[in-house]
């Protein structure tokens, strides 16, 4: 059985840390961190597939719920992985993601 619940709770945890990203390019411009800017538009493009996925087709059944939960859990931790040691840069504290390991953990299984 899949969590769809804990899935949403995940991809609102990473849009937060889109949110802050966004926040911070704003802040700091576009033209002199361009690698925070592509990794801050691929995180955006991740949560709002996943949101996508939870909206419209995680619903339809076992198997895409199945299959909705494992493409948040990849899209969690591929942000978190972009985060990690520049969390300054995102404008986020280190933890911003913790609550989603146990979801990460749970539906990444390459089972």
């Amino acid at each position: 059985m899949t969590d769809l619940t804990a899935a949403a709770q995940a991809v609102s945890a990473a849009q937060k840390v889109v949110d802050a990203g966004i926040a911070r390019l704003a802040e700091i411009g576009i033209d002199d961190n361009q690698v925070l800017a592509y990794d801050v538009a691929h995180a955006a493009a991740a949560v709002q597939t996943s949101q996508s996925l939870l909206d419209s087709y995680g619903p339809k059944g076992d198997v895409e719920a199945r299959i909705t939960v494992a493409f948040i859990a990849d899209a969690v931790a591929e942000i978190a992985g972009k985060l990690f040691g520049r969390e300054d840069d995102w404008g986020i504290d280190a933890a911003a993601l913790d609550g989603t390991r146990a979801f990460v953990s749970a539906y990444r299984k390459p089972e």
